[in-house]
C-alpha cells in the first residue's frame, strides 16, 4: 500500500515555503498557482508535491524556517525637550 500524502494547513505550507500565509492565500485564490485540497472555506490543505511545484515556479527555497528577521535601522531620532541635558542651577551647588 502506498503511503499516505503528508497534508500541509496554510501557516505549515507558509513554513515550509519560507513566506508569509497570506502569500500561500494570494496563490491559491488570486494567482490559482497553487492547488488546493479544500475541505471548507477555513481548511485547506496542500500535498508537498503542490508546494514544490510552486516552489520551483517561483523560486521559493524549500524548508525554511520563515521569513528572516530585518536588522534594526537607525536609532529614532528624540524630541528636543528630551536632548536637553539638566544644567546644575544655583541653588544645587
Amino acid at each position: 500500500m502506498p503511503p499516505k500524502p503528508e497534508l500541509y494547513t496554510v501557516q505549515q505550507a507558509a513554513d515550509y515555503l519560507g513566506v508569509k500565509p497570506e502569500t500561500i492565500k494570494y496563490h491559491v485564490y488570486v494567482s490559482e498557482k497553487l492547488p488546493a485540497i479544500s475541505y471548507s472555506p477555513r481548511l485547506i490543505l496542500f500535498t508537498r508535491d503542490m508546494l514544490d511545484s510552486l516552489a520551483q515556479e517561483m523560486g521559493y527555497q524549500t524548508g525554511q524556517s520563515g521569513p528572516e528577521k530585518r536588522r534594526p535601522g537607525r536609532p529614532r531620532r528624540m524630541k528636543p525637550d528630551e536632548q536637553k541635558e539638566e544644567t546644575p542651577t544655583d541653588d544645587d551647588v
